[in-house]
């Protein structure tokens, strides 16, 4: 069950293969197209569509790494299926009010609203991004000339511990494609929803 303590984690997942991601053409640092802010929202709309290697592109991590990551994306989409048909039965206020009650971070950020009020601060050759709705800022720094996300703490586990986990979102994705068509239905809340999903992502 420990394993299955972290697996929200993924829910802020970024990682990425391709290669270019934060390329800035010119050498120049900025929060122009090919600056931090377009390597977060790259990030975002990767995410969103279900592209693990474009998502994984603006990393700074190992090969291993990325693989981990992007095994991840199922999970996310999962997950994404799952905030979905909350927003949508409840409304989007209402349920992520439910979700940070819970304390189980299902939030989707809208990309439409990432492109008009992400901010990133840059100080030399480090960038904070900061975005309503990300449970934390993305750091990235400039690596030659390319901005690239820094991985969060506890993102990526020991090498020994990676196949359980993966082990364990799969069988959280069952589970959560069981709770689904519950969403919405009568005398089931938001609270009840995020309750639920609590007691599989984040076991006592």
């Amino acid at each position: 069950m420990r394993n299955k303590r972290h697996l929200i984690i993924a829910v802020i997942v970024f990682a990425g293969l391709q290669a270019g991601c934060g390329r800035n053409e010119g050498g120049s640092s900025s929060s122009s197209p090919s600056g931090p802010k377009a390597v977060a929202l790259k990030l975002l709309e990767a995410i969103a569509s279900g592209d693990g290697n474009a998502m994984a592109s603006c990393y700074d991590c190992s090969t291993e790494d990325k693989e981990y990551l992007i095994k991840q994306m199922p999970f996310l989409e999962t997950l994404h299926k799952l905030i979905d048909a909350g927003n949508k039965a409840y409304g989007e206020k209402v349920w992520v009010e439910a979700s940070v009650k819970a304390q189980v971070g299902m939030i989707k950020p809208d990309l439409e609203n990432a492109k008009r009020h992400m901010q990133c601060e840059i100080t030399g050759d480090t960038a904070k991004c900061i975005l309503k709705g990300l449970p934390k800022p993305l750091n990235l720094h400039k690596k030659g000339d390319q901005w690239l996300v820094i991985p969060q703490p506890r993102q990526l586990p020991p090498m020994s511990q990676r196949g359980d986990r993966l082990k364990s979102m799969r069988a959280a994705m069952i589970a959560i494609d069981a709770i689904i068509p519950k969403v919405g239905a009568a005398n089931v809340s938001a609270d009840d929803i995020c309750a639920e999903v609590r007691k599989l992502l984040r076991p006592k």
